[in-house]
């Protein structure tokens, strides 16, 4: 940023906003696994506390009140624009919200999508016209952009003159959208009694320490983040060094509003509002599970309290930031103190984020009864710190994936595999390939490795069940059936495996059971309705009237053809 001080950023319109408001030039973000954090900007708890410790198995719990729900009761009008998909309302972010729009919302499948966005004008042109409608109202806006992300695609003029830098060209791009907005809301003559806060959910490795995206490592690069503030109260042109985290937003828009902490929901708040005197030694934690959840390492949890800065996994390491603000030197040795009250703190909010949910207990009982063993075979645990050239190649790999390079993920992965054998999504996704080339026992050798692997993962069940449905066609459904619901009970929000769940529940005359499950396959984002339509699977149940209910009324079978075939 241009604030913050690096020249030609192509930033002025967020410089701008800075110089009428005040820029927290420490602050950090709870996780660099976007879900989480901006649940945290959402909700002022940290992931540990309202459930959203990470993308794809968690949501918002049920209890948390979010920041939407909270002014809602104190009669604003409230709206938000998302541009990601990791933003899919069946995380929860919708709460509280008039209007939640995802772009992404109506994707048939979002499970299938890239880690991807719309660009930012689209989210600025919607939040442009809603502006239009509640300039006269007092109104909560939340506007989401997807870039600055990989893959780097700024809109021109940015590609051409960022084309060394396309990842600084998408930062000046959505500060020209900024910009827009901002010049609306002055021109409007809001700007006075408005408060505007621009925060990031994470930063960009972009080599440092190795990593080339986010979420590896929780090393300053991706976990450092902009937050600016500017409205009333706040001092012009500050520049405010202390302690400050996105659980912190929730509570200071509170005190600019006039509005306890907690306003009348008794929310319990992990943030604290950044109006008071700051307390600098107050810890501020984060943590991502991305490695654990990607590549079956040990998740990474860091505490940050005054200058020094505790990062625990299989081994733990200090720092004192303002000193080695590079995170270079690693001081845990000769600081034996404050590296022991720090890494009691980190454990216990490890031990708290790492609880399992009922729901996975209840599917790992459910694949017991299915006569699988529930124990992971022993392998060593790894730090993602010592593993970072693994994790950018199985991600890059998965990304390719996705965009269906096959013979570049191919490649990647067995690179990948090379170095780290265990490694969950290189192996998955190699599977999924080896059972496109129709080798299907290659396919099942894999996807029982990775199960074995990793029996508390939704995925390796809900393959495997697509795998003995289609190598035998008599003993099959039956056996797909039952792991398509463990799959469904592991991970409420796989979409696909709850739909096969639905439709094996059909199929066993269970037509009650089946569309409670067709509601959770819709409610965790399945809306392919043109395949509902016609998926003989359904039959059975596409008369009953909830079947229409659940489905709005899109998955109408069309009628069939009257009369004699046409001559050709």
């Amino acid at each position: 940023m241009g604030y913050a001080g690096r020249a030609g950023a192509g930033t002025p319109n967020i410089d701008a906003l800075a110089a009428r408001g005040s820029a927290y030039t420490s602050a950090v973000t709870p996780s660099p696994e976007a879900p989480a954090a901006l649940g945290s900007l959402l909700t002022g708890q940290y992931p540990a506390r309202n459930g959203l410790r990470t993308a794809e198995t968690d949501r918002l719990g049920d209890a948390v009140v979010t920041l939407a729900e909270t002014l809602k009761a104190q009669g604003y009008r409230t709206r938000a624009f998302t541009s990601s998909v990791l933003l899919h309302p069946k995380y929860g972010f919708g709460r509280g919200f008039d209007t939640y729009t995802s772009f992404f919302e109506d994707a048939p499948h979002p499970s299938d999508i890239p880690d991807a966005g719309f660009p930012a004008k689209r989210a600025a042109d919607q939040a442009l016209e809603y502006l239009e409608t509640a300039r006269n109202v007092p109104f909560f806006l939340w506007v989401n952009f997807f870039d600055p992300h990989a893959p780097y695609t700024p809109a021109e003029p940015f590609a051409t003159a960022y084309k060394d830098d396309l990842y600084q060209g998408e930062l000046a791009y959505v500060d020209q959208e900024v910009g827009r907005l901002l010049k609306k809301i002055k021109d409007y003559g809001l700007e006075p009694r408005t408060v505007v806060v621009f925060a990031g959910s994470c930063g960009e490795g972009l080599g440092d320490h190795g990593e080339t995206y986010h979420g590896i490592t929780l090393s300053r690069s991706t976990t450092q983040v902009p937050l600016v503030i500017a409205g009333p109260s706040l001092d012009a042109g500050a520049k405010v060094a202390a302690p400050a985290s996105l659980v912190d937003v929730y509570p200071t828009i509170l005190a600019l509003l006039g509005l306890p902490k907690g306003a009348s929901d008794g929310a319990t708040l992990d943030g604290l509002s950044l109006l008071d005197a700051a307390d600098m030694s107050r810890p501020l934690f984060m943590q991502t599970r991305m490695p654990a959840r990607l590549f079956g390492w040990a998740p990474l949890t860091a505490v940050l309290s005054g200058p020094f800065k505790y990062i625990l996994g299989v081994r733990a390491e200090m720092y004192d930031t303002s000193a080695d603000p590079g995170e270079t030197h690693d001081i845990a040795a000769s600081q034996p103190a404050t590296r022991d009250r720090l890494a009691g703190l980190a454990s216990d909010y490890a031990d708290r984020s790492a609880r399992a949910s009922t729901s996975t207990q209840a599917g790992l009982a459910a694949a017991r009864a299915l006569g699988y063993a529930i124990e992971p075979r022993a392998r060593a645990p790894k730090d993602s710190r010592d593993m970072v050239a693994a994790g950018n190649d199985a991600l890059k790999g998965h990304f390719q994936l996705r965009r269906n390079s096959l013979q570049a993920s191919w490649f990647l992965f067995q690179g990948v595999l090379a170095s780290d054998p265990d490694n969950y999504i290189a192996l998955l996704d190699t599977a999924l390939m080896t059972g496109a080339k129709r080798d299907l026992d290659g396919a099942a050798k894999l996807l029982h490795r990775v199960r074995d692997l990793y029996p508390e993962r939704a995925e390796p069940y809900h393959q495997l069940g697509h795998l003995v449905w289609n190598r035998d066609k008599e003993k099959g459904p039956g056996q797909a059936r039952a792991l398509w619901k463990v799959a469904a009970m592991l991970d409420a929000l796989n979409e696909e495996a709850q739909y096969d769940a639905a439709c094996a529940l059909a199929a066993e005359g269970k037509p009650g059971e089946s569309l409670d499950q067709l509601e959770k396959a819709i409610a965790a984002g399945f809306h392919n309705y043109a395949f509902m339509a016609t998926d003989p699977d359904l039959d059975s149940v596409r008369t009953d009237p909830r079947f229409e209910s659940i489905t709005g009324g899109k998955a109408k079978k069309p009628p069939a053809p009257s009369g004699p075939p046409s001559a050709k």
